[in-house]
């Protein structure tokens, strides 16, 4: 493990609310999933969306507007595949894509914290979003923390979890929006004291043992 940013004695009174970030491939969700177990709620803003895209007519009508029908199936179902390898390569239905997705997803992101926290003030929140910072919502949370991990390791993890080949996953690394260096060196809507990045280097028990004892450093403070 390898953190950069302020020692868990220095953080902010509360970390109730925590972000969780990076590119793909970087085990972020794995190190969410622990903090899950651990007991804090989890919100995987890949789900949500996945969601939207099925249950929200509204959300549906704009993406067949934009996109056209042949991004869904007979039955009705969402081409996400094929729309990402379209919207990968192009900025432009990127941006398109992302005018449409994300002002709901961010309500229903906030809707899920509010739940979560209505139903225990005292649990610890937890939202799993590649798109944090660049969806403007970093300034939500207390606390936030920026995965990151070697190249060789984030293509080796995306071949086995997606089936890519090994060109497939750099490829799709390189072109995703805000971690195409691997990186970030921005972090545009929080204070930088509140941000800790973490570098997943080991192995998966490793990096589970982190999850948890960075939980553990967060709970002291709630």
């Amino acid at each position: 493990m390898e953190l950069s940013g302020q020692n868990f004695k220095k953080r902010p009174a509360c970390c109730k609310k925590i972000g969780v970030t990076g590119g793909m491939g970087t085990g972020k969700s794995v190190f969410s999933r622990e903090f899950g177990r651990m007991g804090a709620c989890v919100i995987d803003a890949d789900a949500v969306a996945r969601e939207l895209t099925v249950r929200d007519e509204g959300v549906r009508r704009k993406l067949m507007r934009a996109f056209g029908s042949e991004m869904f199936t007979s039955r009705g179902r969402l081409k996400r595949a094929v729309l990402a390898d379209r919207v990968f390569k192009d900025q432009r239905e990127l941006e398109k894509l992302n005018r449409i997705m994300w002002p709901p997803l961010k309500k229903a992101i906030r809707s899920r914290m509010a739940g979560c926290l209505a139903g225990d003030p005292d649990r610890t929140v937890v939202v799993d979003a590649a798109i944090l910072f660049d969806a403007g919502m970093a300034s939500w949370f207390d606390l936030v923390f920026v995965i990151e991990a070697p190249l060789s390791s984030r293509i080796s993890r995306l071949v086995q979890s997606r089936g890519w080949t090994g060109k497939q996953a750099k490829e799709r690394i390189v072109s995703q929006p805000g971690w195409s260096a691997g990186h970030r060196t921005a972090f545009p809507g929080i204070d930088c004291s509140s941000v800790i990045r973490v570098r997943n280097s080991g192995s998966k028990a490793e990096w589970k043992a982190t999850a948890r004892a960075l939980y553990k450093g967060c709970r002291s403070h709630v």
